[in-house]
């Protein structure tokens, strides 16, 4: 038979049986992707068949045969495993055997691709080959085989079979055609199948045994507790003593799942080896539980547990969750108000959930008693429908009567093993348990894996009840591998590590790792010679020897299966790895070569061949680096912040979708005044009301404590994830793009501060009173409140104001969206009545980025520490918040010059307070001395505040310093009285002087005070940084005639400071620099006349270019109405006040025919002949990006770092 003729039978079947068409649903997955998993202590390849989740089918059956082999092998002679084994190794090898004649080319679309005569050949020699020898090897894998076996009288097809087509049997013997006796197996594509049907069976005859039954429902429960670690830190369920769990025999709850103290997911599993066993309950107990309201009077809420009854807070929010476990590939129907998974479904959700909150938030959508009814085959479908939709499963204000949810998501399961084939076999290696084993796994595209194992089980508390044992979640120990040829694994974390270890010694082993990535050629082929097979490098806290970080402690090998298994330990002395890369990440490095030299060449490797490695590692880019900073707060590695929760920013999306609809308002697209009108009037009031529905539960102290402590950690972990990429800018080679990654991190940890601090403010604003604690998901509530009212406000401020303005589209659904408005509407006034600017927010905050990260790296290279810091701004921005209306803290270090004495003088006149002493204030409090069991924001009396500030600034050695201190700190507060007053706009965030930023220290209900040191360091370079510039951090009100007068002259004398630094930057290099020609002085540039003064012409021997630089140094701005005066100021000529590109426009017209006439003014030689005449090249230079260089303008631009490579690279004679 050819290939052809296989395609003419095909034809023939259809034609015979057409309905075998309408079971084809789906495109099986390519049997070319290399998917292992691991079989006991070796590695096999799947074969994906018809089946969607081969993966899952293995981990279950694996599963099955430890509850039921026991039984199996007493009864069969052989049980589960045997047949695992057996079916497993054959499919394994016929790959192995069909492999080479499969096409390389990318995968065909369904209806083109055509079978090969090659892989015809190959499957003809596999059926051929019959049962390889090692699947006979034993006796209980003999008797599996023949389990497996049928006759040829008694194999028969059954389309239509739900499971298998062809029963349990993977083998026939005696068929027709053959000559002997021999069993042959039947395709390859059905064995998947029929495998997990034939597992199915093997479970339902141990079904008869009570004991593998009560086996299998424990090992399901552990299994179900395991995935619940995922998802908070503490479970209660019922356990023996030996720990394992208590089995559910009737309507009870198996777990309760604490996501926080206040909110829990109560897990009822029913479990069986025979489907027919499956209990069903008219009111399960957990549904029952999520639909009891508790009286007022009520103590607890009672949970039916497996043992007894569980007593909760009535407090607690309950969602349920239904669980089965059954040794099939089963689909778990959706029942109203109950949502329902497998046992597989819970395991993907546990490994593919990026927050902790994830099962409880889709769980509570899941069981709302109004969700639209769902056409759903598996709950995997629905678990990834809902994560791509923005974690919800429909967004909009009108809902739809039926949700039919798109299939085969199981799929991805296969798609992950692909990525994760490698690592699957340096685990095995590495005997390191398999990836269904761990607990987790941090899964890089620019470096290596890190994975974690639990460290054991943590013995449930309450020991003394068996009814109520709270288990916490066990602690992990986990290793950063190279997966490679000749695998790696290094320590990353030990459970019994503290919080000062884990994080330099995890990123050593990532670096580690990342390193031997770097050098995998040379470290394969070093190792040919030897019977080595991998290394577990155990990183080991130490002391300092000879002052290098590390040094070996011991080191042993021994044998595997795969060669020597290389055993040692490096002793790392944290604070001397510290200081040795702070000083030179070189030398990290070249300590790590030296270190990995040794050990390899005392395990056998040659030395020279040794040397020779060293010497590649050494001249690879450091993958370890840490820059010591010096900072006056006391705690500087904390928790992360919680950020944005998808899944309730949809809720609160949905809300306000439904207020549209309410509203009146018909789908369609809105652009302009109508896209400002619906902000306005209907988006940001509903957002504004979640808001205050949100908060009304609690109280305003509560709230204002717990939002403070977020800020604080929001602000570090800005601080911390932006110093941490401008060393990998600088100083690393890996595979990302560290700007675009700084530019992203920064706007994600910028627009969560803004939320934050708009959420305390409107706590402080309506002070409500609520009884109710805050936890992580009552503060998300809060949160995406407070961004969907800084969205709407924002787009409804650059519609106004013609900045990048969104056009708004409701569908049919009202399912609102937003994008950038392509027409060129002059609806809003833009305070003008001027035509829109279309703002690149990604390349101006891209920009700035690049701007910071140049400036981290000339500090590094110079060891100053006082560069120019940017200012609040940093226009980039993935949030919706389309004007570029940004806030931020300049770089984190106190500015040390000299404040102006005059500034000075003038605040204390004004405001009882110099500028100085309002930033030492802050610079002291960000000092404040937490104690051990202090919260990361403290509340302190006015009065212990006020004398910390004294006695850690001058102020302890002047005349009224403690009034003084007084004054500052009144001008630093946030009071509740003196915000209800205001007329609140949190989305103008640097005109206000009510704000959190620029008064970070909030007032309590009782009088007391809150310090977020971190949030007072930030808001010091704030104060400073706008007083270099000659301004105060608000606009509104505006400054006293006095203080305006200082910081006027402040200005003056700052622009004029920048032109002289443009001057030497470009004298330094070789250009020849004219400045300051006034229009009466055209002479000094052999010009006939000039319109206006120009700031500096620059030109360079052997350059065809004559820069006409125009300097500018305008002040930072931060929000919309600002940024559209800047721009305007730029590009938009006034009655008074002509435009500065028309003014540079002008300028070019007097110089442009006169080049050559300028260039004799510069004292430059005439161009050769033949070379390119000179020309006048106009361009803007500001201190730092300015938004004006974003919009398209017609003129160029460079900023103080960027102009020497805009002047050089611009010409064609260089």
């Amino acid at each position: 038979m050819n290939a052809d003729s296989l395609e003419q039978l095909l034809e023939l079947c259809v034609q015979e049986e057409p309905w075998l068409l309408g079971q084809e649903d789906c495109l099986p997955e390519d049997p070319r992707d290399v998917v292992k998993v691991r079989l006991g202590e070796r590695i096999v390849r799947l074969f994906p068949g018809t089946l969607e989740r081969p993966i899952a089918d293995v981990d279950r059956a694996l599963l099955v045969a430890n509850a039921v082999d026991e039984v199996l092998n007493d009864t069969l002679g052989f049980g589960v495993r045997n047949v695992l084994d057996v079916a497993l190794a054959y499919i394994d090898w016929a790959m192995e055997q069909l492999a080479p004649a499969w096409p390389h080319s990318a995968k065909s679309q369904e209806g083109t691709s055509r079978l090969s005569q090659a892989e015809v050949e190959a499957a003809r020699e596999v059926v051929a080959a019959g049962t390889p020898s090692a699947l006979t090897a034993t006796d209980s894998s003999v008797r599996a085989l023949e389990w497996l076996t049928c006759d040829a009288a008694d194999f028969s097809y059954t389309g239509g079979h739900p499971q298998s087509p062809f029963g349990r049997f993977l083998r026939v013997r005696g068929l027709p055609w053959t000559e002997d006796d021999e069993a042959h197996w039947i395709p390859l594509a059905f064995i998947p199948e029929v495998l997990s049907y034939a597992i199915g069976k093997l479970a339902h005859e141990a079904a008869i045994s009570q004991e593998a039954q009560t086996k299998f429902a424990q090992l399901a429960a552990q299994e179900v507790r395991r995935s619940l670690w995922s998802f908070g830190t503490a479970i209660y369920g019922p356990q023996y003593e030996d720990s394992t769990p208590v089995p559910v025999r009737d309507n009870a709850v198996q777990w309760v799942s604490l996501t926080t103290g206040r909110r829990a997911v109560a897990v009822q599993l029913t479990s069986g080896l025979r489907l027919s066993d499956l209990q069903a309950f008219d009111l399960p107990e957990a549904l029952r539980l999520s639909r009891e309201t508790p009286s007022e009077t009520s103590d607890s809420v009672n949970v039916d547990m497996s043992v007894g009854r569980l007593e909760l807070d009535p407090r607690i929010e309950i969602v349920p969750l239904h669980i089965t476990a059954t040794p099939h590939h089963i689909v778990v129907p959706q029942r109203i108000g109950l949502p329902a998974m497998s046992m597989d479904d819970l395991r993907w959700a546990s490994l593919t959930a990026d927050r902790p909150t994830d099962l409880f938030t889709f769980c509570r959508e899941m069981a709302r008693g109004d969700r639209p009814p769902l056409v759903v085959f598996e709950a995997i479908d629905v678990w990834e429908s809902w994560r791509k939709n923005g974690k919800s499963l429909y967004r909009g204000g009108q809902q739809p009567s039926l949700i039919v949810v798109e299939p085969h998501a199981g799929t991805a399961e296969w798609r992950r093993a692909v990525s994760l084939s490698a690592t699957e076999r340096a685990l095995l290696k590495l005997c390191l348990p398999p990836i269904r084993a761990l607990a987790g796994m941090d899964e890089r595209d620019d470096g290596p894996p890190t994975v974690y194992v639990y460290a054991h089980h943590t013995p449930a508390s309450d020991e003394d009840d068996p009814i109520r044992p709270l288990h916490r979640r066990p602690g992990l120990d986990g290793w950063s591998l190279h997966t490679g040829a000749v695998p790696v694994a290094v320590t990353a974390i030990r459970s019994e590590w503290n919080d000062e270890l884990v994080g330099p010694l995890r990123e050593l082993s990532i670096a580690v790792a990342a390193a031997v990535d770097a050098n995998e050629a040379v470290w394969t082929s070093i190792h040919d010679n030897t019977n080595v097979s991998c290394y577990h490098i155990d990183l080991v806290p130490g002391p300092t020897i000879d002052e290098r970080a590390f040094h070996w402690i011991d080191r042993q090998v021994e044998s595997s299966d795969d060669g020597d298994v290389v055993y040692a330990r490096l002793a790392v002395s944290v604070s001397t790895l510290a200081n040795v890369a702070d000083a030179d990440p070189t030398l990290v490095r070249n300590q790590l070569a030296s270190a990995f030299s040794d050990l390899v060449t005392a395990v056998g490797v040659d030395t020279e061949v040794a040397d020779a490695f060293e010497e590649n590692w050494r001249k690879t880019k450091p993958t370890f680096a840490v820059r010591i900073t010096s900072l006056p707060t006391v705690r500087n590695e904390l928790p992360q912040p919680i950020g944005l929760d998808h899944a309730i920013v949809a809720q609160v999306e949905q809300r306000i979708a439904v207020a549209v609809r309410d509203a009146g308002l018909r789908p369609g697209r809105y652009t302009g005044d109508q896209a400002k009108s619906l902000d306005r009037d209907v988006l940001a009031p509903a957002a504004l009301a979640a808001l205050d529905e949100a908060i009304s539960a609690h109280s305003m102290d509560t709230l204002v404590e717990f939002g403070m402590q977020q800020i604080e950690r929001a602000v570090n972990h800005k601080n911390r994830a932006l110093l941490e990429l401008g060393q990998t800018a600088s100083l690393m080679d890996v595979g990302l793009d560290p700007v675009e990654r700084y530019r992203e991190a920064e706007a994600d940890y910028l627009w969560l501060r803004r939320c934050c601090e708009t959420a305390v403010e409107s706590a402080l604003r309506s002070a409500p009173d609520g009884a109710m604690p805050v936890d992580q998901i009552a503060w998300s509530e809060v949160l995406a409140a407070a961004h969907a009212y800084l969205q709407a406000t924002n787009r409804s401020e650059g519609v106004h104001y013609q900045l990048s303005p969104t056009l708004i589209d409701v569908s049919d659904l009202y399912e609102i969206t937003t994008d950038l408005d392509p027409g060129e509407s002059t609806e809003g006034n833009g305070g003008s009545g001027a035509s829109p600017y279309h703002l690149d927010v990604p390349a101006f905050g891209r920009a700035l980025a690049e701007e910071r990260i140049a400036r981290d790296i000339a500090r590094d290279i110079s060891g100053e520490t006082n560069l120019e810091p940017p200012g609040e701004g940093s226009s980039s921005s993935r949030h919706g918040h389309d004007g570029p209306d940004t806030d931020d803290f300049p770089d984190a270090q106190p500015i040390t010059n000299d404040l102006n004495m005059a500034l000075d003088s003038a605040m204390f006149n004004q405001f009882g307070a110099s500028g100085t002493e309002i930033a030492a204030t802050l610079f002291a409090l960000s000092a404040w001395p937490l104690g051990d069991t202090d919260g990361d924001a403290v509340v302190v009396c006015r009065d212990d505040l006020v004398q910390h500030v004294v006695e850690s600034t001058h102020l302890r050695n002047t005349d009224g310093g403690e009034e003084r201190a007084m004054a500052a700190i009144d001008m630093l507060t946030s009071k509740s009285a003196e915000l209800a007053q205001e007329d609140w706009k949190p989305w103008h965030a640097r005109s206000r002087k009510r704000r959190l930023l620029v008064q970070p220290i909030p007032e309590l209900s009782d009088g007391q005070l809150v310090v977020a040191p971190h949030l007072c360091y930030g808001a010091a370079t704030v104060y400073l940084h706008y007083f270099e510039q000659g301004q105060l951090p608000w606009a509104q009100p505006q400054p006293p005639v006095e203080v305006e007068k200082a910081l006027e002259a402040i200005r003056d004398e700052r622009n004029q400071a920048l032109e002289r630094l443009v001057g030497s930057t470009l004298r330094k290099d070789d250009w020849s620099v004219i400045e300051r020609v006034k229009e009466s002085k055209a002479a000094r540039l052999n010009v006939p006349s000039l319109q206006t003064e120009i700031d500096a012409v620059a030109g360079k021997a052997g350059c065809s270019s004559i820069w006409l630089l125009e300097v500018k140094d305008p002040s930072d701005v931060a929000v919309i109405p600002e940024i559209r005066r800047s721009l305007d100021r730029f590009y938009l000529d006034g009655s008074k006040h002509k435009g500065y590109a028309t003014q540079l426009q002008r300028k070019y017209d007097d110089l442009q025919p006169y080049a050559a006439e300028v260039a004799r003014a510069l004292g430059l030689p005439d161009r050769a002949e033949g070379a390119e005449s000179y020309v006048i090249r106009p361009l803007f230079v500001t201190r730092v990006p300015v938004a004006a260089g974003y919009v398209g303008g017609p003129f160029p631009f460079a900023t103080l770092l960027t102009l020497l490579s805009t002047v050089n690279t611009t010409d064609g004679d260089e």
